[in-house]
C-alpha cells in the first residue's frame, strides 16, 4: 500500500551519480518533536533543507530498521517551518530568517506553488511583499532552477537512467532547459550524451515526425559522431546511406535520405570535400591544420651535419651494445632537421635507440634543448624510466588548459630544438594538430611509435597516415626484448601475421572455455594471490573491465580501515584504481593507474604506479576529491586500449563472445605486446583464432593525401 511522507531533506548518506539512486535523512517536524527516516530511491540533486513529500512503501531491512522506499516524489511544501527552511537554505545575503518567516507567511507556504505560478521573474517580483521584492529575482531563480530539475528528470529518466544528461542539460540552459528539450530533442539529447534511440522516443513523446528537419539533423549528427568515435575523420556518403538505411529498419520510421544529405549541405557545422566526404566542420579543419603545419616544418627544414659514424661506433661500444643495421641506418635521421618517424615492433630496440640518439645529439648539439613527451601519462613515465631524461604528457609539455567545453589552449612556448614523442599510435587528430602547431619552423621532430598497435581513441591516424606518406621514415626489425626463444615476442610476430597456430610454452599460456562464466572463474582464481594486470576488449559486459575488476575485487583480503562508497562502488585502502578523465587543475590524466592509500571524508589519496618526480624519485600522489569520484574506477582489470602505452610483468587476456565485435588482430597484438614475462589468454572456444584472422579496417582519413 503506497504511503506519503513529507520533511526536508536533511542529509545524503549515499548516491548513484549516473542513475540518481540516493540513501538520505528526511527530517519530518511535528510540533516540537523532529522525526528522522532513512529514505531510499532516485531524485534529483537538491540542496539540504529542500522539503519534499515522498510516496512509497515503508521498509525493515534484516536488521529490523524502518526505512522508506520512495517511486515518486514532488518538491513541496507541508508547514511554514519547512518553508522557512527552504527559503534560508538559500543563504541569500540579508535575507535572513525574518524575512523568510515574512515571505513563508505571505504565500501561504506554497513558495513552490508561487514560482511554478508565475511564467517571469518579474510575475513573482510583483506578487511579493515590498520589503521582499529586492530579493524575488534570488528566490525565483533558485526555486526555478529546482522545479526544472524535476521536471527534466521526469523526461530525461522515461527513457533511460541518465542523471548526468538531466545535470548537462540543466547547466547549459537553466530554466529554458525544458524548452529546449522540447523543441529538438535529438540535438540536446545528443550533446547531453543520450542515445540516438533515447531521443528518438522523446521526439515521439514531442510528437516530432519523422520527415522533420530535426530528425533529419539529429541523424547526420549521430551518424558522423559514430564514424568519428571509430576513428574517422569523415564519413562517406555510401556509408550515410547504409546507416540511414540501417535506422529506418530498426525505427521503422522513414526520413527520406536527400533529406538528411540536404541537412549536410546547408549546415555550416559540416563540411563535404569531394563531393562525397562530409566531415565535422570542426576535424576538417584539424586535418588540414596538421597537414599545413607538418609541411610548413618539412619544407623549412636543413641540412646540419653528415653523421659521425666514429661517434655512433664509440656509443656501441661505451654501451655495450651492437646495434643491428637498422638501428644504425636511424642516426640517419639526425642529418637534417624536420619531422623523422622510427617504427618497429616490441623488442626491436626502440628504447635502446632512442637512448643512444639522446647521447648521440647531447654530444654533438650541448647546447639544444631537447623535449621528451608521449600521448599518456603511463607511456611518458615509461619512457623516462627508460631514458633516465624527462618525459611529459604531450598536454603537459604544451601546458595545455581547457578553454572551453571543446577547446584547449596552449600555455606554454616551445623553444626547444629537438622533440622526441613516443608511443604515436596513440597519437589523435586533436592532439596533434594542437602539437605540430605549436612547434618551430626549425626543429628536429622524432615521432616512434608501433605501427601495427592499436590505433588512437577518437578521429584521425595520425602515425599510420604519415608513414604511408613521404615523410622520411626508418623501420626498425629483429626482436632484442625478450630472449630469443621468448614465445611472447614469437607468438606477437605470428599475430600480426595473422598465422593462428600460437605456441603454448612456460612464458605463453592459452586456457581454452566454453562459456563466460568459466572465463570469470578462471580469471578470478588466477589473479588471487597475484599482483598482474588483467586485460580485457570492453568495459561493459560480463567479461568487461569493471564486472571482471569487481570480481577480482571481491577475492582480494584488505587490512581493516576506512572505506568510500560510490556509486555501486566500495573502494578500500589498497584497491588498485584508474583514472578515467583528464583534470587540468588536480593534475591528474586520463588512463593513470595507481594504488589507493589514504580514503579521506572529503577524499581519497592514490600513488600512482607509473608516474615520479624525477628529481627525488617519489612516485606522484594525486588527491581526488568526493566530487570528481566519478573519475576513477578499480583497474585489476583495463581495456587494452586504455593498456597501451604500459608494459606490465604479467597479463592476463580475456577473449569471451561478448567481445566478438571488437576482437581483431591489432586488438590482440597490442594485448600480447604490454607484457614483459608472461601471456596467460582465456579464450572461449575458438574465439582467440577468429581475433588473429580479423584485420582492423582502415580509417577514413585524408591526410596522408594533404602531405604532397
Amino acid at each position: 500500500m503506497q504511503e506519503q511522507i513529507t520533511g526536508l531533506f536533511t542529509k545524503e548518506l549515499y548516491r548513484n551519480e549516473r542513475n540518481s539512486y540516493t540513501m538520505f535523512i528526511l527530517e519530518s517536524i511535528k510540533g516540537k518533536e523532529i522525526i528522522k527516516t532513512v529514505c531510499t530511491g532516485k531524485i534529483q540533486r537538491i540542496d539540504y533543507n529542500t522539503p519534499v513529500i515522498l510516496t512509497g512503501q515503508i521498509n525493515v531491512d534484516e536488521k529490523e530498521r524502518q526505512g522508506f522506499c520512495f517511486s515518486d516524489y514532488e518538491l513541496k511544501e507541508d508547514n511554514i517551518q519547512e518553508s522557512v527552511c527552504l527559503l534560508t537554505s538559500f543563504k541569500i545575503t540579508g535575507f535572513g530568517k525574518e524575512k523568510a518567516l515574512k515571505t513563508a507567511e505571505w504565500f501561504n507556504y506554497g513558495i513552490f506553488n508561487a514560482v511554478e505560478d508565475c511564467k517571469t521573474t518579474q510575475a513573482f517580483e510583483d506578487r511579493c511583499p515590498d520589503d521582499v521584492k529586492k530579493y524575488a529575482k534570488q528566490i525565483y531563480t533558485r526555486v526555478k532552477r529546482i522545479l526544472t530539475e524535476r521536471e527534466l528528470t521526469k523526461e530525461i529518466f522515461s527513457v533511460g537512467d541518465n542523471y548526468p544528461a538531466v545535470t548537462m542539460i540543466s547547466k547549459k540552459y537553466g530554466e529554458k532547459a525544458l524548452d529546449v528539450l522540447r523543441r529538438n530533442p535529438y540535438k540536446t539529447g545528443f550533446y547531453a550524451g543520450l542515445t540516438f534511440y533515447e531521443c528518438e522516443q522523446l521526439a515521439k513523446r514531442y510528437k516530432i515526425p519523422a520527415f522533420s528537419c530535426e530528425r533529419a539533423d539529429g541523424i547526420l549528427l549521430f551518424a558522423v559522431d559514430d564514424n568519428k568515435k571509430n576513428g574517422n575523420a569523415f564519413i562517406t556518403i555510401e556509408e550515410l546511406r547504409k546507416y540511414v538505411d540501417t535506422l529506418q529498419q530498426k525505427t521503422h520510421l522513414h526520413t527520406p535520405f536527400d533529406v538528411v544529405l540536404a541537412t549536410a549541405v546547408l549546415n555550416d557545422g559540416y563540411v563535404i570535400e569531394d563531393n562525397d566526404k562530409i566531415y565535422l566542420k570542426t576535424v576538417y579543419t584539424m586535418e588540414k591544420s596538421l597537414a599545413m603545419n607538418i609541411m610548413r616544418i618539412k619544407n623549412a627544414a636543413k641540412q646540419i651535419n653528415e653523421i659521425d659514424w666514429q661517434a655512433v661506433n664509440d656509443i656501441e661500444n661505451n654501451e655495450q651494445i651492437q646495434f643491428s643495421a637498422s638501428q644504425r641506418e636511424s642516426f640517419k635521421a639526425l642529418a637534417s632537421e624536420g619531422i623523422k618517424l622510427i617504427t618497429g615492433g616490441p623488442g626491436t630496440g626502440k628504447t635502446t635507440l632512442i637512448n643512444s640518439l639522446i647521447k648521440y645529439l647531447k654530444e654533438k648539439y650541448p647546447d639544444a634543448g631537447i623535449t621528451m613527451c608521449a600521448p599518456t601519462g603511463r607511456a611518458a613515465q615509461n619512457l623516462a624510466g627508460k631514458t633516465k631524461c624527462v618525459a611529459e604528457t604531450i598536454h603537459k609539455t604544451l601546458g595545455l588548459k581547457p578553454f572551453s567545453t571543446d577547446d584547449l589552449r596552449v600555455t606554454k612556448k616551445m623553444e626547444d630544438y629537438i622533440y622526441i614523442v613516443d608511443e604515436c599510435s596513440m597519437l589523435n587528430l586533436k592532439l596533434a594538430d594542437i602539437f605540430f602547431k605549436s612547434l618551430p619552423n626549425h626543429c628536429i621532430v622524432l615521432l616512434v611509435g608501433d605501427k601495427d598497435q592499436l590505433p588512437c581513441i577518437d578521429a584521425g591516424n595520425v602515425f599510420c597516415d604519415l608513414l604511408h606518406s613521404n615523410i622520411e621514415k626508418y623501420i626498425l626489425s629483429g626482436v632484442h626484448r625478450q630472449n630469443n626463444d621468448s614465445l611472447i615476442s614469437i607468438n606477437a610476430e605470428l599475430i600480426n601475421a595473422g598465422e593462428i597456430a600460437l605456441k603454448n610454452g612456460v612464458d605463453f599460456d592459452i586456457m581454452r572455455v566454453s562459456d563466460e562464466e568459466t572465463a570469470i572463474q578462471l580469471c578470478m582464481m588466477y589473479t588471487q594471490d597475484k599482483d598482474l594486470q588483467v586485460l580485457t576488449p570492453l568495459s561493459k559486459s560480463a567479461t568487461g573491465s569493471k564486472a571482471l575488476s569487481e570480481k577480482i575485487q571481491s577475492v582480494k583480503t584488505f587490512q581493516s580501515g576506512a572505506i568510500k562508497v560510490y556509486g555501486d562502488t566500495t573502494y578500500h585502502i589498497g584497491d588498485k584504481v584508474i583514472l578515467l578523465n583528464n583534470n587540468y587543475e588536480a593534475d591528474y590524466f586520463n588512463g593513470d593507474i595507481g594504488t589507493i592509500t589514504k580514503i579521506n571524508e572529503d577524499y581519497i589519496t592514490i600513488l600512482s604506479d607509473d608516474i615520479y618526480d624525477f628529481d627525488t624519485g617519489a612516485k606522484k600522489e594525486i588527491e581526488v576529491e568526493n566530487s570528481n569520484l566519478h573519475d576513477v574506477a578499480l583497474s585489476y582489470a583495463i581495456t587494452i586500449h586504455k593498456s597501451q602505452g604500459g608494459e606490465y610483468d604479467e597479463v592476463v587476456i580475456v577473449l569471451t563472445k561478448s567481445a566478438f565485435r571488437m576482437a581483431n588482430r591489432n586488438l590482440l597484438y597490442t594485448a600480447v605486446t604490454r607484457a614483459k614475462r608472461k601471456v596467460t589468454i582465456i579464450t572461449q572456444d575458438d574465439l582467440l583464432e577468429q581475433a588473429i584472422l580479423q584485420k582492423s579496417s582502415r580509417r577514413n582519413s585524408n591526410l596522408c593525401n594533404l602531405l604532397i
